[in-house]
C-alpha cells in the first residue's frame, strides 16, 4: 500500500471523527433540561453510519499495522469512549447491541499499543475540553474521559502520571459542584480511580486526598460507591494498609472477623479522617434513610456504612469526638431499630444491626481516657441491653 493511500485514509478518518462525536450543546448544562429524546437525529446518525466508520479504523489499523498517526489514534479512542460511555442522557439505544460491542473491542485494540506519548495527546485534547466550565457544553468529552480512564487506560496497575493526576481532579471537583446527581457520582468515580491509580507520591505532595476529602463530604450526597470511596482513602495512607483491606474483606456479620477487624482499625493513625469526623457522622445519619428501601438494600448499604465507621471514626480518641456522639448514636440506633421493625427480622439485617451495635460498644469500652465522658456513660448501658434484646 503506497504512502499515498494511507496518508489520504488519514486525512479522510480526521475529518470523520470529529463529525461523529457528539455536538457541543449550545448552552450550558445547567441552563437546558435534557432528554434523551432531543438525541434521536445523532442516534439515527451513527445507526446509519458507524458500521462504515468501524471498517475505515479496521483499515487504518491494518495499514499502519497500529502503530503511528497518534493524533487520529487519540481521537479515536475519545469517540469510542464518549460513544460506549454508560449512563449517559445521550446514551444510544442499541438494540442488537453490536454498535457499542464493537466500539468496545475497537477501544481495547487501539489500547493494546499504548504509550506514555499517547497520554499526552489524549491529555492534551481533552484539556481543550474540560477545563472550568467548559465541560457544561461538553457531555461527550466528560463522559468519555471517565469511561477512558476507568476502562481502558487504567485498567491494570499503571500509575497516573502527575499531569494527568492533576488533571483528572480538576474534572472531578468541576463535575462535582453540578446540581446533577449524575455528575456528582462521575466525579466520585473519578476520584476512586485517582486513589487507585495514582503515584502515592503525588497524592500526598499535592495533598489531593485532603482535597477530595472535603469535596466528597460537604454535599453530603451518597452512593454506596461513595462510601466504598471514602472508607477507602481514610485508610489510604496507613502503614498497615493491606491487613486493613484484608481485615474488611472478611466477613463482618461474624463476631470472630468483626472482633478481628475492630483491633485492626482501631490502630489506624487517625489524622486523615479527624477533621472530618463530623462530616462523617453527619453523612451516616443522613444517609441511613436509605436502610429502610428494602432488605437487600438495607444489607449492602449497612455494610458499607459498617465499614466506613471502622476506618474513619473508631480510631479517632474519644475526647476529640464525644461531643459529637450523644447526638449520633440516638439518631443512628433509632433507625437501625426501625430497619429491623420494616424488613421484619430479616436474619442478615438483624446480625448487621446486631455487630454495628458491638462496634459502639467496643468503641465507648475502649476509651483511652480513665473515665468515660458523662455524656457517654448511659449509652454503655443502653447499647448493653439493646443487644440483649436483638439477640433473643
Amino acid at each position: 500500500m503506497t504512502c499515498d493511500t494511507t496518508a489520504a485514509l488519514v486525512a479522510h478518518m480526521c475529518d470523520v471523527v470529529q463529525f461523529y462525536m457528539l455536538p457541543e450543546l449550545k448552552e450550558d448544562l445547567d441552563n437546558v433540561q435534557l432528554a434523551p429524546s432531543q438525541f434521536e437525529s445523532y442516534h439515527v446518525l451513527l445507526a446509519n453510519e458507524l458500521p462504515k466508520f468501524y471498517d475505515l479504523v479496521q483499515e487504518f489499523l491494518q495499514k499502519t499495522n497500529n502503530a503511528g498517526h497518534e493524533e487520529l489514534r487519540a481521537q479515536i479512542v475519545m469517540l469510542l469512549c464518549e460513544l460506549t460511555a454508560a449512563p449517559t442522557v445521550y446514551q444510544l439505544n442499541d438494540g442488537s447491541g453490536n454498535l457499542l460491542r464493537n466500539a468496545n473491542k475497537l477501544g481495547r485494540k487501539l489500547s493494546d499499543t499504548w504509550g506514555e506519548s499517547m497520554d499526552a495527546h489524549i491529555l492534551k485534547n481533552y484539556e481543550k475540553k474540560l477545563q472550568k466550565n467548559c465541560w457544561k457544553r461538553q457531555l461527550g468529552a466528560v463522559h468519555g474521559f471517565a469511561r477512558y480512564l476507568e476502562v481502558l487506560r487504567y485498567t491494570k496497575d499503571d500509575k497516573m502520571t502527575t499531569q494527568m493526576l492533576a488533571f483528572s481532579l480538576s474534572v472531578g471537583l468541576n463535575v462535582r459542584e453540578c446540581y446533577d446527581f449524575v455528575y456528582k457520582q462521575l466525579g466520585v468515580q473519578i476520584f476512586s480511580i485517582m486513589l487507585k491509580h495514582g503515584d502515592l507520591k503525588d497524592i500526598q505532595e499535592l495533598n489531593i486526598h485532603s482535597v477530595i476529602y472535603d469535596h466528597a463530604l460537604r454535599s453530603l450526597i451518597i452512593d454506596l460507591d461513595a462510601f466504598t470511596f471514602i472508607t477507602r482513602l481514610g485508610y489510604y495512607f496507613t502503614i498497615n494498609r493491606g491487613e486493613i483491606e484484608a481485615a474488611l474483606a472478611t466477613d463482618l456479620t461474624r463476631a470472630d472477623q468483626l472482633d478481628a477487624c475492630q483491633e485492626v482499625c482501631s490502630s489506624i493513625n487517625s489524622s486523615t479522617s479527624y477533621r472530618w469526623a463530623k462530616s462523617i457522622l453527619q453523612m451516616l445519619v443522613l444517609e441511613s434513610e436509605k436502610l429502610l428501601q428494602g432488605p437487600e438494600v438495607c444489607a449492602e448499604l449497612l455494610g458499607q456504612m459498617q465499614r466506613c465507621y471502622l476506618v474513619c471514626i473508631l480510631p479517632i480518641p474519644l475526647q476529640a469526638l464525644h461531643v459529637h456522639l450523644p447526638e449520633f448514636y440516638t439518631k443512628f440506633v433509632a433507625v437501625l431499630l426501625e430497619c429491623m421493625v420494616t424488613h421484619k427480622m430479616a436474619p442478615t439485617v438483624q446480625k448487621l444491626v446486631q455487630r454495628f451495635t458491638e462496634i459502639f460498644s467496643f468503641q465507648l469500652k475502649n476509651c483511652s481516657l480513665h473515665q468515660l465522658p458523662s455524656d457517654l456513660e448511659e449509652y454503655v448501658k443502653a447499647l448493653k441491653s439493646l443487644q440483649q434484646t436483638i439477640s433473643k
